[in-house]
């Protein structure tokens, strides 16, 4: 279990920053399902952490291979009176990623029908994971994967190792525990950055590089002139001696 939108800052800015990048990495469209492969050591040894109740985030980074369980525990541990949010759930998956050239979204919420979990049934490779963010659209929300094992779809809870194996039994736990909607998570590339070098006033360095760029063109080109004088007094010298 998380609490939601429950981070303290010290002031408006810090809230409106957050909610920039929160709104930045919102999207309706899902490019690729961020998805980590599942060793057979996690699979059949993991263990929930046992910090807090509100670990649930760490937790389902662990079992996904995203965090190490000692990162994970410090995790627990230094959020433990609010759980964490989805923009930092993010930032842990872009982090393990280690590209670049890709950044992690989060889905706005949707609604949990046989649609939207058929979708992410067929993108799921075998033996490999994703996490999802459950919500009642209350005060609550709660982390877990939906994970492909052996072409077997299965829901696991890694916080309260809750395994469930059908349809019916994931339907069963969605209804008694009021869960209407999710939020997953994806992979996006991030457009490269092809704007020109700016040489305005706002440029670092600018008045610097303008005066070497000028030096070095004056330079040449008294070494140009200088060349040129030189050749015309030497055909002026030719011409002399051959009147003579």
């Amino acid at each position: 279990m998380a609490f939601i939108n429950t981070i303290n800052f010290n002031n408006n800015y810090g809230r409106e920053l957050y909610n920039y990048y929160d709104n930045k990495l919102t999207s309706d469209y899902c490019e690729i399902l961020f998805q980590s492969p599942i060793t057979q050591e996690i699979y059949n040894n993991f263990t929930p952490l046992g910090v807090s109740n509100v670990d649930c985030g760490p937790n389902t980074l662990c079992a996904l291979g995203v965090l190490s369980r000692q990162d994970a525990i410090k995790l627990s541990k230094d959020s433990s009176n609010r759980g964490i949010s989805t923009l930092e759930m993010a930032h842990f998956m872009k982090l393990f990623l280690k590209d670049i050239k890709k950044q992690v979204t989060k889905t706005s919420l949707m609604p949990i029908n046989i649609k939207n979990f058929t979708a992410i049934k067929n993108t799921l490779s075998d033996k490999h994971a994703t996490a999802i963010f459950l919500s009642n659209n209350g005060n609550f929300g709660h982390y877990l994967l939906l994970m492909k094992w052996n072409n077997e779809f299965k829901l696991v809870d890694p916080q309260n190792m809750l395994v469930l194996n059908n349809d019916q039994q994931v339907n069963s736990y969605f209804f008694s525990q009021k869960w209407n909607s999710f939020i997953s998570f994806c992979i996006k590339d991030v457009a490269p950055n092809i704007k020109k070098r700016n040489r305005g006033t706002n440029t670092v360095f600018t008045t610097n590089n303008k005066k070497s760029r000028t030096a070095r063109k004056s330079k040449k080109k008294r070494q140009k002139k200088k060349k040129k004088t030189k050749k015309k007094k030497k055909k002026k010298k030719k011409k002399n001696t051959k009147t003579k």
